[in-house]
């Protein structure tokens, strides 16, 4: 699950309890992400208020450490994200 409706404990804890968990956490520092912001916004044509975006920053870092979620640099491009990952899961669960 991603985005910040799936990203709680309630969820993360009804899916080990399913099976196996893997978090993986994009660690951006605040620089990228406003300039993620800045850009989304003028996609979509509106701003995230900064108190709500500094909020959800904190409540995902705070589940991160928790849930003991894979760290990923988030001021890499996309495609070495992705290949970070897949390379994570190939470690853990094999080529299934």
């Amino acid at each position: 699950g991603e985005g910040d409706r799936l990203a709680s404990s309630s969820f993360f804890d009804l899916a080990l309890h399913h099976g196996r968990l893997f978090l993986f956490y994009l660690n951006t520092d605040d620089q990228t992400a406003q300039h993620r912001r800045i850009e989304r916004a003028h996609e979509v044509g509106k701003a995230q208020n900064e108190t709500w975006a500094k909020g959800r920053a904190t409540k995902h870092r705070n589940l991160a450490v928790k849930y003991n979620a894979y760290g990923i640099p988030g001021n890499i491009p996309t495609s070495d994200i992705a290949q970070i990952m897949k390379n994570f899961l190939s470690s853990q669960i094999g080529n299934t």
